[in-house]
């Protein structure tokens, strides 16, 4: 399968969870299904700066506004929070140096008039396929050198190369859009199941290059590293993602499942998804839906003195800070603590908040409101809760 064919492929949590605490832990995380009644369970969070912590300025949400990088780091005590004044006025702006954002000029210049595989090729690259092909010859051999029954396929390995790595991935791409009832359903002679993939490999070869594929050296492999088989490949992957585009001041963080119902230490059951079993994975997103980071779930990552959810915010977004950018959240991830972390980095927290998170205003969650009624109040770090 050459660039044309391929191209034509392509057109044709954690711990249990409860109300009275203040824990990271949501097993069902029913972040979109929580219920909107009296109670008041959800708050909105406005993360604003002010030029001096004492000073009490904001500015009415939703309107986002840049913060200053002068928010101590040793100041610890609890919020005091006080009423709003609307007469804050932002003395920060986005980009204040004018970086270049957006879409990568050289991408914009190369692929102006590119076609689907030009695309497909700036993300799986040479770099990525040489990859592949190294690695899933190098376990292939390993595989030989065990104990393998006198009439094993892997008697007839051939290294694979980078034309035949391009072939197997179109196919496995092709299957994904054409579903059929096996994997041997695509070269069954059966006008019900006729299928393109006889053009391009043969079965033997395909289910013999689907055993041996890999994308690292299991040698390597230091003990308890549960993602160290995938990472190697996620980590080239996401250097890409990240050259195609920059952020430009909106950003978001929310998790996703990807579908598996394999065999898994870290498989995550999830009862209130469509896929109630997969994986767990953090992305960070950007305008039109663009990944510019992701970390795969792969067990507790609790750390003495700072929740989960800020840590994996902080960690994901570190080289996106200090721009004046605003981080878009719902209520697993928005808190007090969360919303301070960011400021001092001068950047913007706006979410949905859950009630029972330590340092929230009492006279905003207390309040019983009537229908069109708004409460809010500001503490000296100009973080806003309504």
């Amino acid at each position: 399968m050459n660039e044309n064919n391929i191209s034509e492929l392509l057109d044709q949590d954690m711990s249990d969870w409860s109300d009275d605490d203040d824990s990271d832990a949501d097993p069902d995380f029913q972040l979109e299904n929580d219920s909107s009644d009296d109670s008041n369970y959800r708050y909105d969070l406005f993360a604003l700066g002010n030029e001096h912590e004492d000073d009490i300025d904001i500015a009415i949400p939703p309107t986002p506004v840049t913060v200053p990088s002068s928010i101590r780091h040793e100041d610890a005590s609890e919020p005091l929070w006080n009423d709003v004044d609307d007469a804050f006025q932002s003395n920060v702006l986005f980009n204040p140096k004018n970086e270049p954002v957006g879409i990568n000029p050289d991408v914009i210049e190369t692929l102006i008039e590119g076609s689907p595989y030009d695309f497909y090729s700036l993300f799986l690259d040479d770099d990525v396929i040489h990859l592949l092909v190294k690695e899933t010859n190098r376990y292939a051999k390993s595989l030989l050198s065990t104990r393998i029954s006198p009439h094993s396929r892997l008697h007839t390995w051939v290294d694979v190369t980078s034309v035949e790595m391009k072939n197997f991935l179109g196919i496995i791409m092709w299957m994904g859009l054409c579903p059929q009832p096996s994997i041997a359903s695509y070269w069954k002679k059966s006008k019900i199941y006729v299928s393109y993939t006889p053009k391009y490999m043969t079965r033997k070869r395909f289910e013999l290059l689907l055993r041996s594929f890999h994308c690292c050296n299991n040698d390597d492999c230091p003990p308890g590293d549960r993602l160290f088989k995938v990472s190697g490949l996620l980590d080239l992957l996401l250097s890409k993602y990240k050259m195609a585009r920059t952020p430009k001041e909106s950003m978001c963080i929310d998790e996703s499942i990807v579908p598996f119902v394999g065999r898994l230490s870290f498989r995550q059951y999830i009862q209130n998804k469509r896929h109630r079993y997969g994986i767990k994975i953090f992305k960070l997103c950007i305008d039109n839906f663009y990944t510019v980071g992701f970390k795969i779930y792969a067990g507790k990552e609790s750390v003495v003195g700072q929740r989960v959810s800020t840590r994996i915010v902080t960690e994901m977004a570190e080289e996106y800070l200090d721009m004046g950018r605003t981080m878009y959240t719902d209520n697993w991830y928005s808190s007090y603590d969360l919303a301070t972390e960011l400021l001092k980095r001068s950047t913007h927290l706006v979410g949905t908040l859950r009630s029972n998170r330590k340092n929230n205003p009492t006279e905003v969650i207390k309040k019983k409101l009537k229908r069109g009624e708004v409460i809010a109040k500001q503490c000296n770090k100009g973080i806003t809760v309504l």
